[in-house]
């Protein structure tokens, strides 16, 4: 339904329309994803070929990137001989961060596919596959170059003289997949990434924003009283923990060092939930090996429940003054009901609004609205040459990230 409810799926869709029909490169935000913004304009191409299905093709694209990625995890429990490996894989497939993102126009599970096969490959011993397929990653979303750090730390525990054949094989791939960037745009820098996503912010709103997205959106309101009322409980499990990790096992280390990388990233840019995805098979994996089977289908089932309803529910508006409104109610929607919703908002945009014929005079203020409106009427904006600039900037999104 739609290309998704977050407002970057139908900027992705604009970037790409622009792509395919010129042929030349267009960043769809920030310095670019590239390796996500192509594939998607030959989706989208081929689409317009075919029978013309707008979403269908792309979210399909989504969908098999999920897939892949439960095989990859899979495997990687099964190589690693992790406990309750069909609770885990269930508690993933049906994770809400996961299930919302596994049939929209977004990069997060292609990235994630690729950083499993990558980690998979480094386990089998397939070093270049494996740099290879990271710089993959980093061409779909440039934060997932992050991840160099521990499958370096992998690399270097299983055969120490790949460690630089590794790291050159990984630039090289994900330098390439910026050079349409650079020729176009001739800069890259940390600035690039300022837009819309990063209003001005007090200290209590970004700490706000910060427990509000990991303990409510991301894993839920529920399931986070759940593990604090478990911490007292597992003294034994933390001691156990700290000793492997004093011991440097592999599997506990590498999963530690691929959550704080990760989550020290996201205190950085606490922006979406979607942002932690990339962790989340190794905290399955440390939960895997540390909670009883009891408590791990609790906090699991807690976690999926969390996608259709949330109990106390509250509601957090983050506004570019700094201010933050909380309005607590007793049961609210989970994040699957508010993702249909908002995607059918989106979708319905066309129909229950008129044609919009401006004169040169008149304002139109579509808000999130109009990377809908622009995919829309993506044809007559593109037809009046206004769609973009001599400087390919996409001026047909301008206001998108303008938080004025």
């Amino acid at each position: 339904m739609g290309f998704g409810s977050d407002l970057d799926s139908w900027v992705y869709a604009d970037a790409s329309f622009a792509i395919f029909k010129t042929g030349k490169y267009f960043a769809s935000r920030g310095i670019g994803f590239p390796l996500y913004e192509f594939l998607n304009a030959l989706i989208l191409k081929i689409d317009e070929m075919t029978f013309s299905g707008n979403w269908i093709l792309p979210n399909i694209a989504t969908m098999l990137s999920t897939l892949a990625c439960i095989i990859f995890f899979k495997k990687i429990l099964d190589f690693w001989k992790i406990d309750n490996k069909a609770i885990l894989l269930i508690a993933f497939t049906f994770m809400p961060v996961i299930w919302k993102n596994s049939t929209n126009t977004m990069d997060y599970m292609l990235s994630l596919m690729f950083i499993l096969l990558s980690h998979y490959l480094i386990i089998q011993k397939k070093y270049t596959l494996s740099a290879i397929a990271l710089g993959f990653a980093v061409g779909a979303r440039p934060t997932n170059g992050i991840m160099i750090f521990p499958l370096l730390y992998l690399v270097w525990r299983e055969k120490k003289e790949e460690v630089i054949k590794f790291v050159v094989i990984f630039s090289l791939i994900s330098f390439s997949f910026f050079i349409p960037f650079l020729y176009v745009y001739k800069t890259f820098s940390p600035q690039q990434y300022k837009n819309y996503m990063y209003p001005p912010s007090t200290s209590i709103m970004y700490l706000l924003k910060i427990g509000y997205r990991i303990f409510y959106e991301f894993i839920g309101i529920d399931a986070s009283i759940f593990l604090l009322i478990l911490i007292p409980f597992s003294k034994d499990k933390w001691k156990t923990f700290f000793k492997l990790l004093r011991e440097k096992d592999l599997i506990i280390t590498f999963s530690t060092l691929t959550i704080i990388f990760f989550l020290a990233l996201f205190l950085r840019y606490p922006f979406q939930p979607e942002y932690l995805i990339p962790l989340i098979p190794c905290s399955f994996i440390l939960i895997g090996i540390f909670f009883k089977k009891r408590n791990l289908i609790i906090l699991l089932s807690l976690v999926i429940l969390n996608g259709f309803l949330t109990i106390p529910g509250i509601n957090f508006n983050f506004n570019t003054k700094g201010e933050v409104n909380i309005n607590p109610e007793f049961i609210n929607k989970g994040s699957l009901v508010s993702d249909i919703e908002k995607r059918k908002n989106f979708t319905d945009f066309k129909k229950n609004s008129p044609e919009i014929y401006l004169k040169n005079h008149s304002i139109a203020i579509l808000h999130e609205y109009q990377a809908v409106y622009v995919y829309f009427n993506r044809y007559q904006i593109f037809k009046t040459g206004r769609y973009f600039d001599s400087k390919r900037n996409l001026t047909s999104l301008y206001y998108v990230y303008n938080p004025e």
